[in-house]
Order: structure tokens, then sequence, then C-alpha cells
């Protein structure tokens, strides 16, 4: 059982299904651990669902394993510009190489890059209420930027 393997049998069973994989990792011990994201939010009946397909085709009896299949957290930096079409509209924390984070709205998304807006605290840098007006327009290239996250706004 190896990663690529791994890999190659999800990628077959998720294509066209709007669900793909953001990273796998397989430990010394068969330990896989599995996350998932979507072209929309993946839910808890999606990881059970790949779960029982990847147990379908991996036969305990030949090769111990323990699997872990979960969603990607919105806490965590996005990985891939894939995962940036569902959010096209919100806000963002960007982060350019040895550069401060900085907010910024996803107006739209082409080929590796993100056309943004950047996001200024009304009232200044000191100001104590989080409102927000627009700012100068950017374009920026995903891989050059040392990671974007998701802002959840209540």
């Amino acid at each position: 059982m190896d990663k690529e393997n791994i890999a190659s049998t999800l990628n077959d069973y998720l294509e066209g299904s709007g669900r793909f994989v953001v990273e796998i990792s397989l430990s010394k011990d068969n330990l896989i651990q599995i996350t998932l994201d979507g072209d929309a939010r993946v839910s808890i009946e999606d990881c059970i669902e790949v779960t029982r397909y990847l147990e379908s085709q991996y036969d305990r009896e030949k090769e111990d394993y323990e699997l872990r299949v979960t969603t990607f957290g919105i806490d965590n930096p996005i990985r891939m510009i894939r995962q940036l079409h569902k959010v096209v509209g919100n806000e963002l924390m960007v982060k350019k190489q040895e550069e401060n984070e900085q907010r910024v709205r996803l107006e739209k998304l082409e080929e590796g890059t993100l056309y943004v807006t950047h996001r200024i605290k009304k009232g200044g840098p000191k100001a104590k209420a989080l409102l927000f007006k627009d700012g100068e327009e950017e374009a920026l290239l995903f891989e050059e930027l040392e990671y974007v996250k998701e802002i959840i706004c209540f």
C-alpha cells in the first residue's frame, strides 16, 4: 500500500463528484490520513462514503491499516487553487513573502491569479471596531503567496 496508489484510486472514484483530495499521509505503522475538500462544502456523509469505498478496495486481511478521512478545516491555510472557487466574493487573509498578513476580498479567480480588493479598517489601524472599507485592487499569484486563509464572519 502506497500513497500514489491510494491517490490514484481516490482520484478515479471522486472524478466528476465535485470533491477532491487535498492531502494524503501514510505513516510507517499504516495510518492513512486523507483530507477532502470540494467545490461545495464537504459533509460527514461524504467522508463516510469515501471511507467505505476505500475499505472495499483494500483488504485488511492482506495488509492491516487504520484509515481516517476528514474534511479540510476552515482554520487551515488553503493549499490548492481549486479550493478558492467556492469563496469568490468572501474575505480572506493573505500573506505575501516577507510582508504582513493582509485582509482582502476575493473578487475573481483566473488561472492561478487572485483578483482581490484590499479591506482597510475604517478609522485607521488603531480603530477598535471591526468595520472595513474597500481599498486598492490587486492581482496576486497564488504560487507566490505564503498562505491564504478563509475568514469566517458570523
